[in-house]
Parts: structure tokens; C-alpha cells; sequence
């Protein structure tokens, strides 16, 4: 496996934090794990920024869960 650098690895370690409800409700960790310069493409083709991202989240995962 090739090596990698500190901001990959740091990638790598914060990637499964993500997919925790309690991180996902929290806007602060989300913001943390996340780049200042993070953009996602959905595959419809929209553009999430990283402020939309957080907001979504935080508002999906606040809602109690059935």
C-alpha cells in the first residue's frame, strides 16, 4: 500500500466519523471533519456546499428517527 501523507491520513481516520448519527446531528463535528474547501456533486449533478452539507445534515439527523 503506498504511503501517505498527514492530511491523507487524516482523511482516512475521520471518513468513518461521518456515518455516526451523533456526529452527523452535531454541525460543529461535521465542520471539523470536514475542508474549509469541501463541494460535493450529487449525481443528478447538483452542487452541495459545504455550508449546505452541514446545514442538511444537522437538520436530517435532528428529526427523531422512526
Amino acid at each position: 500500500m503506498p504511503e501517505h501523507g498527514p492530511a491523507v491520513e487524516a482523511a482516512i481516520e475521520g471518513e468513518p466519523a461521518l456515518l455516526d448519527p451523533d456526529v452527523r446531528r452535531s454541525p460543529e463535528r461535521v465542520g471539523a471533519l470536514l475542508h474549509p474547501g469541501f463541494h460535493e456533486f450529487g449525481a443528478s449533478g447538483r452542487h452541495w456546499s459545504r455550508c449546505a452539507v452541514i446545514a442538511a445534515l444537522a437538520e436530517r439527523f435532528s428529526e427523531p428517527q422512526e
